[in-house]
């Protein structure tokens, strides 16, 4: 109840750069919050929300918030469940945001496909 509350009140945020809600019990009917929070908020560059029990269908949900947000830069989705497709595809948008702001990413930052690929050029 308390991360999905802090979630809601991302939506008109103007200032928070960074939020962490690891192991905070949110689950996938904070999926639409997650969304569009990610969605509106254009201060947000970090949010952790790793350990928490989601699904796959909350990835999708995660996936379209990041549509149309080109601040974010670092999303730790690590122990949630949302399938390795939407964690990917997440993770190249980010990849997408990083360049658009002058970021080069680290190995650390890079998805494990994308390490290996980086790994072999």
């Amino acid at each position: 109840v308390g991360g999905a509350a802090v979630i809601s009140a991302l939506v008109p945020n103007r200032t928070l750069e960074q939020l962490c809600l690891s192991a905070c019990g949110l689950s996938n009917d904070s999926a639409v919050r997650v969304s569009r929070a990610l969605e509106m908020n254009a201060t947000l560059k970090e949010f952790d929300i790793s350990c928490n029990s989601m699904e796959v269908d909350y990835g999708k949900l995660i996936l379209e918030g990041m549509t149309s947000n080109h601040n974010i830069t670092k999303l730790d989705l690590r122990l949630c469940g949302i399938g390795q497709e939407n964690e990917y595809q997440i993770n190249q948008m980010l990849k997408k945001n990083m360049k658009e702001q002058g970021i080069m990413p680290t190995m650390e930052m890079l998805h494990p496909d994308d390490r290996s690929r980086e790994q072999e050029s």
